[in-house]
């Protein structure tokens, strides 16, 4: 299928290029296969799915850093609508990304459950995540936002070195 809409004319799905191992794609076939409506709706309900996931992983992130419900409702409400108009005309600049979110609230989750059993489920849905998103869109755009995240919470010390340090100096991990 052809989409007349993204950069002035770009192929939609299946494109293994483009959307890889993008769980909502299968949630677009999936429209299109049981719902019969047309490709270009489901093409057009795949990039809202993709912006609301974008605000739903900035929300929890926001939650997650602030500790408070309001003000991380607010920051990704005006994150989401500060991104929708950019995404409704060139829909290809949210599919890189739209995972990053999720990624590093699960990196704040590892990293803050060092110590105990949780951080092997933090650091599945981690993998899963960097996973499905290094095989979509641009891996340096994605490792990018990683390192720069990374480096980010190590400076200005948002999680606990060293605990860290120890932990994976510990012989049990």
């Amino acid at each position: 299928f052809w989409d007349p809409y993204l950069i002035t004319g770009t192929p939609f799905y299946p494109d293994i290029n483009d959307y890889g191992l993008d769980p909502l794609v299968f949630v677009s076939v999936l429209l299109v296969k049981v719902c019969g409506i047309a490709p270009l709706t489901s093409f057009i309900y795949l990039r809202l799915l993709d912006l609301v996931v974008f605000a739903v992983g900035a929300f929890y992130l926001f939650k997650y850093i602030t500790g408070c419900r309001t003000s991380a409702l607010v920051a990704s409400g005006i994150l989401f609508f500060s991104v929708a108009p950019t995404s409704f005309r060139q829909s290809g600049v949210i599919i890189p990304a739209f995972l990053t979110p999720f990624l590093l609230y699960f990196v704040l989750l590892f990293f803050d459950n060092i110590k105990n059993q949780k951080r092997y489920l933090y650091l599945f849905c981690l993998v899963l995540v960097m996973g499905i998103s290094m095989n979509m869109g641009i891996p340096a755009y994605f490792l990018f936002n990683l390192f720069a995240f990374l480096i980010t919470v190590f400076a200005i010390r948002i999680v606990n070195r060293g605990e860290i340090r120890s932990a994976l100096s510990d012989k049990k991990l």
